[in-house]
């Protein structure tokens, strides 16, 4: 995916950046998809491994690691964000029932380490990171933009 296809995905949400928030925005993602979205910190074990988005039947779900600064939690949140809203469909676990969910966050919660990505993934990575680079590069800044609280 070309720099021009991110332009043309954000320019498809018709979101209001000037009033930005992670919950508002994934309020706006799951009324696009129309699809309940649901964000949920868990505790992590490991620092190789910061989030995960789900899909399931009718609801998405992003989990993140509660035990990371706020700061690296929305970075998480909109990572796995950007996986949907590009159509990342090898980076997104899909499973049939909420018991199988249970069984992926125990997993999530013992993981010991954050394989190696398949190549298709490390491609999307990629894509993201241009995604994140577009998206921070210098743009008139807005009144109203919420301001992250200073790292500890």
């Amino acid at each position: 995916m070309d720099t021009r296809a991110i332009e043309s995905a954000l320019a498809q949400l018709h979101y209001d950046w000037s009033n930005f928030s992670v919950d508002d925005f994934a309020a706006h993602v799951a009324h696009l998809r129309q699809r309940e979205l649901h964000l949920q910190g868990i505790p992590l074990t490991t620092r190789h491994f910061s989030g995960m988005c789900v899909i399931m039947t009718t609801t998405d779900y992003i989990f993140y690691d509660t035990n990371r600064h706020s700061t690296v939690q929305q970075h998480t949140v909109l990572h796995e964000m950007a996986h949907l809203i590009l159509n990342h469909t090898s980076a997104l676990v899909t499973l049939p029932n909420a018991q199988e969910l249970m069984a992926l966050i125990q997993r999530l919660m013992l993981r010991s380490a954050y394989t190696t990505l398949p190549l298709a993934d490390q491609k999307e990575e990629i894509q993201l990171s241009v995604l994140r680079f577009w998206r921070s590069s210098p743009l008139p800044r807005r009144s109203g933009c919420r301001q992250l609280p200073p790292a500890n």
